[in-house]
């Protein structure tokens, strides 16, 4: 069977056409949607991480196991895919006395504050039954709707047997589809306390419905333009096969085969017919603008994301800085000395004591104390200026000598203890403006030293042994 040029030409076109669409719709489900969604998983987890480092986790395993007290001795567990029956209201009013208890009403503000600042859709925090393969709720951070403590789901991750062989490892970015909520990304990370038990899971949820959307209203507004390109296309074919049709129609063609590479694009095209060849050219251009400008959107969704990044990397460095000094904290020790534990380097402990805090206190008011507190602070900066320094209470301090340090070690305290014992001679000055403070240090023996809190044991008792030396000289 013969068939005529502008049959052919029709033909042509729109085979090309679709061929044209379905690779920019490809291209588009494949790169650019596979960007977005693998920063919001990777947003999802930071959140659930720094959530997990920031909330009260001894709070946490004290709502833990007063939530599963009930829940053990509870025979019937009502899941919450009966939300509403009388079954449900029953099982649910067994852990009302638990929403009023404090660890309860400080987690769930903990959590709110957080939720509202970083304006994802919930905040909460959960406990894995292993034996029935369910997720509790001890603390839910919603404002309306908020799953109340006790309230069980079933495990949602694609890989269950992975989290209850290891309850600890948390659970990956999961894309979930209900009703009630649409498309929900799930991200869970483990909180553990300073004694290294988990206790439970801080878990964000972010929406996805937006994306989806967004990615449905593109494929059909691809394929209304590709529809109207093809009508057009084959409408020129029909009037022209001659000369004013096969030169512009290669130079389509020629674009279109290197489109997807990235090496023209249809605003360069200069078609001038003044007829249905050239509107399609221009049709062609409106398409690419309107797909670039998709695009554009959502890449620039990749800033958004960074923004609520740097807010939970703030929240996660504001948890680890002291206040009133401006050193590590207590909760940033234990962190480190965690890391020390955990491996087998050589490191040193120094342990220094602020003297006569109670009596500065006590007879010069607690302002006073600070700046004494703040100008120890400064002189231990000052001295052990390569090392991180810690105050894990109200006058005493840390500080770890690394390696490259610890040959030092004799130096730096001999330092520290003439410059304290200038300062605290000076004449003509406040008893709280002069520094006076004990100073020890031991060094970690792995045939003496289980772990960290041993180095530390012996550096306070060197410390004091320090101080016992200085009252004696007064």
């Amino acid at each position: 069977m013969r068939m005529s040029l502008k049959i052919k030409v029709i033909c042509f076109f729109i085979i090309f056409t679709i061929i044209i669409g379905i690779t920019g719709i490809a291209m588009y489900r494949r790169v650019i949607l596979d960007i977005v969604m693998k920063e919001y998983e990777e947003q999802s987890v930071n959140i659930a991480k720094a959530m997990a480092q920031t909330v009260d986790a001894e709070r946490v395993r004290n709502l833990r196991d007063a939530v599963m007290k009930i829940y053990n001795e509870t025979d019937e567990k009502v899941l919450s895919d009966q939300w509403g029956t009388p079954e449900f209201n029953a099982y649910i009013a067994r852990f009302s006395e638990i929403e009023k208890s404090e660890d309860f009403l400080v987690l769930r503000e903990q959590l709110r504050r957080v939720q509202d600042v970083i304006n994802v859709d919930c905040l909460y925090i959960l406990w894995l039954d292993v034996p029935g393969k369910r997720m509790i709720y001890l603390v839910d951070a919603a404002h309306e709707g908020a799953c109340p403590p006790g309230c069980a789901d079933p495990l949602f991750t694609d890989d269950p047997d992975a989290i209850l062989n290891n309850p600890e490892i948390g659970t990956p970015p999961n894309i979930t589809h209900t009703p009630e909520y649409g498309y929900l990304l799930t991200a869970s990370m483990p909180v553990y306390t300073s004694d290294n038990e988990f206790v439970g899971y801080t878990t964000v949820d972010i929406s996805m419905n937006e994306i989806i959307a967004h990615e449905q209203q593109l494929i059909i507004i691809a394929a209304v333009i590709f529809l109207f390109v093809a009508f057009l296309i084959g409408l020129a074919g029909i009037l022209l096969v001659d000369r004013f049709i096969v030169r512009p129609i290669n130079k389509l063609s020629d674009v279109a085969e290197t489109y997807t590479q990235g090496e023209a694009n249809f605003s360069e095209l200069d078609i001038r017919t003044g007829d249905e060849i050239e509107t399609l050219a221009e049709s062609m251009k409106q398409m690419e603008k309107d797909l670039t400008e998709y695009m554009e959107n959502l890449i620039s969704t990749r800033s958004d994301l960074a923004t609520v990044t740097e807010k939970a990397e703030f929240l996660n460095r504001e948890a680890n800085i002291d206040a009133l000094t401006g050193l590590r904290n207590k909760r940033a020790y234990d962190l480190a000395v965690a890391d020390l534990d955990n491996g087998n380097t050589a490191y040193a402990i120094v342990m220094i004591d602020l003297n006569d805090l109670k009596m500065i206190n006590d007879k010069y008011g607690h302002d006073k104390g600070d700046i004494a507190i703040k100008n120890l602070a400064a002189l231990i900066r000052r001295v052990f200026t390569h090392s991180p320094v810690y105050r894990i209470g109200g006058d005493e301090f840390v500080v770890l000598l690394d390696a490259e340090v610890l040959a030092m070690r004799e130096s730096l305290i001999g330092r520290f203890r003439d410059e304290v014992r200038a300062l605290s001679q000076i004449e003509n000055r406040q008893v709280w403006e002069k520094v006076s403070a004990a100073c020890g240090y031991a060094v970690y023996d792995p045939e003496k030293d289980q772990n960290s809190r041993s180095v530390f044991k012996r550096a306070d008792e060197d410390m004091y042994k320090h101080k016992a030396e200085m009252k004696n000289t007064k």
